[in-house]
């Protein structure tokens, strides 16, 4: 039986909505682990380099048996491509299977299971933010998918994921803020200026005109700086907020060719959106919050 929680009016929110917030955020992981898996499988530049790394810089670091003879078959490119098959499989299961159903949570596990193995082989070499919030959210998924309606363990998943968000934003932000060169907009030169992330037009564009890459940088440095105080504002501000935050994703995603990021920061906002809505309408969630709730019923 669903669970039900009571809002602000007296009236009632369904346990759905719930169900919905991580439904729409784990369609967004999907589409990024699918572009994960597919990278993997057909990007032949990336295979001829993962034969040598990450695996054979990595290993060092690991116990002596990790480097035997027995165990490298097992982290091989042959192996790798087989887990990223693997994993390609859990997440179209995922996003055609009913959530929270048996098979769903099969289909978790096994990509679970595959992401540790890829973690390991990789680690961290050769990984970025989209690939660390996909993991996130798996996480949270992964929690959520095995917790009653309306527990705590769902909840705790809930303001894991968002808090996630809210820290990968502000400290992404501060670190630009503390740069000279974000700062005067010239990083939007350096960043356009490489093979891997810029393109001729779009750098001779930042080159020739120096109001125009400011302006993007502190659009981007003021965007994520301020995601903390975007959770206690109202709701329409913080929906321009998030609109332009997944806007400015999309932009990555076509100047620097970055599409996970887009998939993966895009997937925690509709379970910031339910984050929001538990504190406002069950407060208990969080204690520390309670008094800020009650001041925002009582106006």
């Amino acid at each position: 039986m669903l669970t039900r929680k009571q809002n602000k009016h007296g009236d009632t929110i369904p346990h759905s909505s719930v169900l919905n917030a991580f439904r729409r955020a784990d369609i967004f992981a999907q589409f990024g682990f699918v572009a994960e898996s597919i990278e993997d499988l057909l990007d032949s530049n990336k295979a001829k380099r993962s034969e040598y790394l990450p695996w054979r810089v990595v290993r060092i670091q690991y116990p002596r048996f990790m480097r035997s003879s027995f165990v490298q078959p097992l982290f091989s490119h042959t192996a790798n491509r087989i887990t990223a098959g693997v994993k390609l499989g859990a997440s179209i299961t995922l996003l055609v299977s009913k959530p929270r159903q048996r098979l769903a949570k099969i289909a978790r596990v096994v990509q679970a299971t595959t992401q540790i193995y890829q973690n390991t082989r990789a680690a961290g070499l050769g990984q970025d933010g989209a690939d660390q919030g996909l993991v996130v959210q798996q996480a949270g998924q992964l929690v959520a998918s095995f917790s009653k309606p309306g527990s705590k363990m769902e909840r705790s998943a809930s303001l894991f994921i968002s808090g996630q968000c809210i820290l990968s934003y502000f400290t992404s932000g501060y670190v630009k803020l503390i740069s000279p060169v974000w700062r005067s907009g010239d990083a939007m030169i350096g960043i356009t200026r490489t093979v891997s992330y810029g393109g001729v037009e779009f750098n001779n564009l930042m080159v020739r005109y120096p109001a125009i890459r400011k302006a993007i940088a502190w659009s981007v440095i003021i965007g994520e700086v301020s995601a903390p105080v975007m959770v206690f504002l109202p709701t329409p501000i913080r929906r321009i907020w998030q609109i332009s935050m997944v806007t400015m994703h999309i932009s990555i995603a076509i100047v620097m060719g970055l599409n996970r990021f887009m998939w993966a920061f895009a997937s925690f906002h509709p379970i910031l959106d339910e984050t929001v809505r538990q504190f406002l309408y069950k407060p208990s969630t969080l204690p520390m919050l309670e008094s800020w709730a009650k001041f925002r019923r009582l106006k």
